[in-house]
Parts: structure tokens; sequence; C-alpha cells
């Protein structure tokens, strides 16, 4: 005859089963889903052909964040196509980046960081490869140009590559160009 299954055993057994999971599960991600995040959109005026879902967005090359959305969209005064690309920003990073006591991206600290200056550029990660990343930079002299097309979220103003305005210069931006 065959023993019966202890109860006790297969439920001490399934507990560390599923503990070994979580713990791997918690190691595997470096904890990362329990990290505080939010949620921002920024505005770009020029093509960001060579930025993807999960491309980093760095300050002084430091990963704070990363992309999470990228549209299109007709801004209707002045009519003109605006890609919204929307973002998300690691608390942790940036209160170690920014030297703050407590971040935690709330809409009064970031209107206060945008007009010390924070602007968000696109840069390439290689031009080789000709993918980008979002650059998170501190000009306070740059100007400071905000759609409010997004009511949901708080807008990051966005300024001109440094590619772009080389092609402007060359006089090859495609979009001013005659035909």
């Amino acid at each position: 005859m065959s023993k019966q299954a202890n109860p006790t055993i297969i439920g001490i057994f399934v507990l560390g089963a599923v503990c070994i999971a979580l713990l791997g599960i918690t190691v595997f991600t470096s904890g990362k889903w329990f990290s505080e995040k939010s949620e921002f959109v920024i505005y770009f005026n020029e093509s960001v052909n060579g930025l993807s879902i999960g491309a980093l967005v760095k300050m002084q090359g430091v990963p704070i964040g990363k992309v999470t959305d990228i549209h299109v969209q007709l801004e209707p005064e002045p009519r003109r196509i605006l890609t919204p690309v929307f973002i998300e920003i690691d608390h942790e990073k940036c209160k170690l980046l920014l030297q703050f006591k407590e971040f935690n991206g709330d809409k009064t600290m970031m209107e206060q960081l945008i007009k010390n200056g924070l602007r968000m550029q696109l840069q390439y990660t290689s031009i080789v490869t000709g993918l980008l990343y979002i650059e998170t930079l501190l000009k306070p002299d740059s100007p400071m140009t905000l759609t409010h097309l997004n009511k949901d979220y708080v807008e990051l103003p966005a300024i001109t590559s440094s590619s772009q305005e080389v092609k402007k210069c060359n006089g090859c931006d495609e979009r001013n160009s005659e035909y």
C-alpha cells in the first residue's frame, strides 16, 4: 500500500517555492517594481526617428528614467505636427542626482525646476546606429516653450537637438526645404 501524502509537508514545499520565486524576481529586477516613479510628457517639434519605447532618459550620462510611449499629435494653433513623448522618471535617481532632500515629482517642484532651466533634448546614443535618448539639461538661458496640450501629465520643455541645429544652419532642414 502507498503512504498517504502529508498536507503539512506539501504546504511547506509550496510556501518555500513561492518565497524562492519572489526572492528571484526581486533580485533579478533589482527591486525596480517597488521604486517610485513619476510620468511626464515632452512635445518635440522635430523628428524623433531613432527614439523608441524603453530609450533612456539621462542627466549627465546617468540614466534617470525611460521613454514609456510615443505619439503623433496635431497642434491646432499654429498648425504643426508635434510628437508627444511620455517618460517615466525614477525618484531615487533624481533625489541623488539633483541634490533634493526629497524628490516626489509633484507639479510645484517640477514647475520650479523648469523655471530654473530644466530642458529636455534629443541626443544620439550612437551616430552609427542612429538611436536616440533624451538628455535632461539645466539651461536657464534657453527659451521655455510649453504647449499645454495634455492636462493629465506635467509637461517638460524641449529644446532643439544639436543635430537639428546643424541641419538648420546648413539649410538641410527637410521641413523647410523648397522643391
